[in-house]
């Protein structure tokens, strides 16, 4: 539910308008060294010092991501949330980034998700992708909501709905 009426929270921005409502302590590790390519992996004590009740990872396939989230898991006693927008286990061959992606990606997938307790998707058919793999899922919608953007009005080419234009990562 909305904390407190809270503008980030209705912008799509959940874990900001927690804070702000302080409802939540929002930490955040940086995933590259200081030349920003480099990997970087927070070590369990990173993350036992903040002590978390929640640890939110989004696709941790790397083999070091593999490992420190099995030191997590063994270590902390942090609620580990595994995130995913992307089914890895059906990737178009017409996907540019599908050259990059480990050959065992299912396995990997599959260890990372038995490293966590809950898994996060997008859709309903990214559920069922997963839904072999965890037994916690849970689907969140990613979208623009009609209440910050149903009032939006086409003006570009005059069409009966607005064109919003999307970059991604």
């Amino acid at each position: 539910t909305d904390p407190g009426g809270c503008a980030d929270w209705r912008m799509g921005m959940p874990l900001k308008a927690l804070e702000k409502a302080v409802l939540a302590d929002i930490k955040y590790f940086p995933h590259g060294g200081e030349d920003k390519t480099t990997l970087r992996i927070p070590y369990v004590v990173d993350i036992a010092r903040a002590e978390p009740d929640t640890l939110f990872m989004q696709a941790y396939v790397h083999d070091l991501h593999l490992e420190m989230m099995g030191h997590y898991r063994k270590n902390l006693n942090s609620h580990i949330v595994y995130t995913l927008d992307d089914n890895f286990y059906a990737i178009p061959g017409s996907n540019h980034n599908k050259a990059n992606l480990y050959p065992d990606m299912r396995r990997r997938m599959k260890k990372g998700l038995e490293l966590c307790d809950r898994l996060i998707v997008t859709t309903e058919p990214l559920k069922d992708a997963y839904q072999s793999d965890i037994d916690d899922i849970v689907i969140v919608p990613n979208y623009l909501e009609k209440a910050i953007w149903g009032e939006l009005k086409s003006k570009r080419r005059q069409g009966a709905k607005p064109r919003v234009g999307w970059a991604g990562a």
